[in-house]
């Protein structure tokens, strides 16, 4: 199953701009904030991370 993150080996995880990023850029422009290339058992996946909410925090 796919979804099983356990058994799925990052071997890459590109920022934004870098060889292997570009489509992920111009979908998801400044939202995105890497991208890992995940492989299993002669497989590989290609998964994003996009930043969805931006909270300044003040110290307690």
């Amino acid at each position: 199953m796919i979804t099983d993150q356990s058994e799925w080996k990052v071997k890459a995880s590109l920022k934004p701009g870098q060889k292997g990023t570009l489509k992920q850029y111009e979908e998801f422009g400044d939202k995105l904030f890497c991208v890992r290339y995940r492989y299993k058992d002669g497989f590989r996946i290609k998964t994003v991370e996009i930043v969805i909410d931006k909270t300044k925090v003040s110290k307690r």
